[in-house]
């Protein structure tokens, strides 16, 4: 669990989904879609990594991913998360 760096990209991976945040800091993201845990808006599965559109113009410094959630520190300081809400797991 956690992030992880690799000639200058950070990766996190979890069982359910992945993300990757290349050199350039765009974060990358797959795997299974349920309840908007990859930031897509819907609910389709994405096998290879694809950068997150709403993301893809901030670069990303930290990325984390949970079960049903994920979240992003920016270069610039800023925290985006996105997934599920149940229990306040993306801090609302």
């Amino acid at each position: 669990r956690g992030a992880a760096k690799a000639s200058g990209a950070k990766a996190a991976v979890r069982c359910f989904s992945s993300a990757a945040g290349a050199a350039s800091g765009v974060l990358h993201i797959c795997g299974t879609a349920e309840y908007n845990k990859l930031g897509f808006g819907d609910s389709q599965d994405r096998e290879a990594p694809v950068p997150i559109p709403a993301l893809e113009a901030t670069p990303i410094a930290h990325v984390a991913c949970g079960k049903y959630h994920s979240a992003a520190v920016a270069a610039d300081g800023s925290v985006y998360a996105w997934g599920l809400e149940a229990s306040g797991q993306l801090g609302l």
